[in-house]
Parts: C-alpha cells; sequence; structure tokens
C-alpha cells in the first residue's frame, strides 16, 4: 500500500468518523487540545519524508494524517477563530513594551529609498493591505509591534517588522483578535513575507511594485489582487484550511506551479495540466508573474482581470 493511500485514507476516514460521532455526541471541547500541538503535524510530515526503513515511514505518515485530521476536526467545531493562546499558546509575559496604535502611524520613506522588505506576523483578526497614494507608510490597528531599520551598507533600502502583541493582558483587552491595516507607497520596490494565522486577508497590490511576495497562511479567507508594475513578479503561498481567491492582470503572463492537496482548484483562462498551469501569453507577455503553491484542504481560485 503506497504511503499516499495511507496518508489520504487515515485522514478522511478519521475526520469523518469524528464528525459521524459529533453529530450524536458532543465532543469537540475535548479536541480543543489539538489545536495548541499542531506544530506536532510538522514533525510527523517532516519525519516521513526521511529516509527511514519503508515500514517506519509508512508509521509515520500514518501519525501525520491521523494528527491532521484532529486538529481540522477542532478547527472545524470549535470555530475558525480561535484564540492567540490556543493556536500558539503564547501565554507567557516579556520585557518588550507594546504601544495602542489605536491611532493611524506614519513613516515617511523619502525619495533615496528604492526599495524596503515589509515583514509580517500576524495571528488572529483582520489584514487589510493596499496603497497609500504618497510617500508615507500608513498602519492603523491597536496593540502591534513595529520597527523600522536600515539596511546596513545599502541607504536605499529600509526594512519594516510588524507583529502582534503577544502580551497576554493586552490580548483580552482586544478580545483576542485584531484588526490592521496598512498602505504602503507604491514608489518603490516592496518585498512582502507575510506569516498569517486566523486571519480575514485582503491584499491589493494592483498599483504597488511587488517583485517578491511569500505568504504563509493557517486558517485564513485570503484575498489577493496582483498588478503589472514589476517586470517579473514570483508569489510563493504556502496554506492550510484555507480559502484562496487570486486576481492577475490580464496582460500579465502568469505561470503556477501547484502543489495543493485535497483543494477545490480553478485556475481560469490557464492552460495545463498535473500542476503546471500558464496563461496562454506567458510566452510573449513583457511582465510576467511565477505563482509558486503549497499546501493542503484549499479552495483556489485563480481568474484574470
Amino acid at each position: 500500500m503506497s504511503k499516499s493511500t495511507i496518508y489520504w485514507g487515515t485522514f478522511l476516514i478519521t475526520i469523518g468518523t469524528l464528525l459521524l460521532v459529533n453529530k450524536f455526541n458532543s465532543i469537540e471541547s475535548d479536541f480543543v487540545i489539538f489545536i495548541s500541538l499542531w506544530p506536532l503535524f510538522l514533525v510527523f510530515w517532516g519525519l516521513s519524508v526521511i529516509h527511514f526503513p519503508e515500514h517506519i515511514r509508512k508509521i509515520l505518515t500514518f501519525l501525520s494524517a491521523l494528527f491532521l485530521a484532529l486538529f481540522v476536526f477542532a478547527i472545524i467545531t470549535n470555530g475558525l477563530r480561535i484564540t492567540k493562546t490556543h493556536i500558539f499558546h503564547l501565554t507567557h509575559h516579556h520585557s518588550r513594551e507594546f504601544v495602542d496604535y489605536s491611532k493611524t502611524t506614519e513613516y515617511m520613506i523619502g525619495g533615496n529609498i528604492k526599495s524596503a522588505d515589509l515583514n509580517i506576523n500576524f495571528g488572529v483578526g483582520d489584514l487589510i493591505i493596499n496603497e497609500a497614494g504618497d510617500s508615507i507608510l500608513r498602519m492603523k490597528g491597536g496593540y502591534f509591534d513595529i520597527k523600522q531599520n536600515s539596511i546596513p551598507g545599502d541607504d536605499s533600502k529600509l526594512e519594516f517588522n510588524i507583529s502582534t502583541s503577544t502580551d497576554e493582558h493586552i490580548i483580552e483587552k482586544i478580545d483576542n483578535e485584531g484588526e490592521m491595516s496598512i498602505s504602503i507607497p507604491k514608489h518603490i520596490d516592496w518585498y512582502i513575507d507575510a506569516n498569517i494565522g486566523a486571519t480575514d486577508a485582503d491584499f491589493d497590490f494592483s498599483m504597488l511594485r511587488t517583485p517578491h511576495i511569500k505568504i504563509k497562511c493557517g486558517v485564513c479567507d485570503f484575498n489577493i489582487k496582483l498588478g503589472n508594475l514589476s517586470e517579473t513578479q514570483e508569489i510563493e503561498i504556502d496554506c492550510g484550511a484555507s480559502d484562496i481567491s487570486i486576481l492577475i492582470p490580464e496582460e500579465a503572463g502568469c505561470r503556477i506551479v501547484s502543489n495543493i492537496f485535497l483543494s477545490d482548484i480553478d485556475f481560469d483562462g490557464f492552460m495545463g495540466s498535473n500542476n503546471i498551469w500558464k496563461t496562454p501569453n506567458y510566452t510573449s507577455a513583457k511582465n510576467k508573474i511565477e505563482i509558486n503553491l503549497e499546501g493542503v484542504i484549499s479552495d483556489l481560485n485563480i481568474r484574470r482581470y
């Protein structure tokens, strides 16, 4: 029996059985612990691809699928807006001082700056990124840590690190959820790295230069609109149990390399098979978008506009 058969057979049987039992005898509260233990899925998955003897790899594959089923069941039955404490087990105290940025915070980006890294760590809530319309980066939200750094040896580049607070007293004040909107100037290149959890995310990059975007998301409802201002754009998305919609400009050539499992996939206007898809104008288009997709149990919708 192949490892793929073991994996998906175990996953489907386990989650189907749990959902059936839960209909007649509520058991969801007993499984919240598996939300806190979610990194075990990555451990089992990683071990299953190491070159152990075949029978050991099959056992690890079984354990990985079993734990994923337990985790997904806990998410489904306990709601998608899981608290930071449950997902990340962040209950410790630390000395870092977090400021209430409930009002708009602004950073002027001078004319000598050509590019910037935007690194975002966001747990639970609503996250919006769009174009500022001027030379000012604006962030509006509550209780977030923001740092601006210059790149040593390169006075034409900046780095912004934005993360949600992990202080338990602050988390209680914002009811374990957050809302953050970020507006960024369009006159420079943006290299975006976003690590988001149980989030409703809406990214509008249609008027921005974004040569590289990397997104890792957990349980998300995620929309992204890409533009056509960069000659080449590389998009990396690693998703969990998420609903993802991507809009790409009609005139851009686009190639998708997809390694998505158990997904409802809709690539409108693309040609391809297996895991590689291209727009008809991919070869001839001046501007190209390269999208690499990884993940499991996702609904994917990619359309041209």
